[in-house]
């Protein structure tokens, strides 16, 4: 110890025995929940140059609840990324990155992906396919032309809505699904369902 004439003294032993000055303890390691987040930032940083405020926002929301939601009928703290021109590629990394993370204690995998009239034009990403603890599906009111293969990989999904967008078929895959109990195709220009359901 070092007295303000700069003299020093010797530190009186601590009442434990364990001798003199009291040695700062380490701060708790974050939970978790906070190590998931970061590593999860940390990749979109890499995968997306510049990450907007919206997807980590989207970040905590996915972590938080396992659902992802954006457009018609979304709740709030879930609608803050662009609600037009599809979605954004940043989600689909988003997406996949929480699917990769399922496995980790500290994650619960997505459950719920919802993008109701949000102007998705096209083919959905085989990336669908990732995302294994998927259990609803809601895609209705877009211009989506077709629907991957991969979907018939997802072994929990119970239910799609995939009504009023421009799909002419529905891949055979989708059949094989254990455990789809609801499928809303309405609005569409399918014109014929396949061997698998005509059966």
């Amino acid at each position: 110890l070092i007295r303000d004439d700069g003299t020093s003294a010797r530190v009186p032993p601590r009442p434990d025995g364990s001798g003199g000055a009291l040695a700062r303890a380490p701060p708790p390691p974050p939970p978790e929940g906070e190590l998931l987040r970061r590593a999860i930032l940390a990749a979109l940083s890499q995968r997306v140059p510049a990450c907007p405020p919206w997807l980590r926002a989207a970040v905590d929301h996915v972590l938080a609840t396992g659902e992802f939601a954006v457009g018609d009928g979304a709740a709030a703290a879930a609608d803050d990324a662009p609600r037009s021109g599809g979605l954004h590629p940043a989600i689909w990394e988003l997406l996949s990155l929480a699917a990769a993370a399922a496995a980790l204690p500290a994650a619960q995998g997505v459950h719920t992906l919802a993008a109701n009239g949000v102007g998705i034009d096209g083919a959905i990403p085989e990336r669908l396919g990732e995302l294994r603890t998927l259990q609803r599906l809601s895609l209705r009111g877009n211009t989506i032309r077709a629907l991957p293969p991969s979907i018939g990989g997802l072994p929990l999904l119970e239910e799609i809505d995939v009504s009023g967008n421009a799909l002419a078929s529905l891949p055979p895959s989708l059949w094989s699904l254990p455990a789809l109990r609801v499928l809303c195709a309405d609005r569409n220009a399918i014109t014929e369902i396949g061997p698998e359901v005509a059966a």
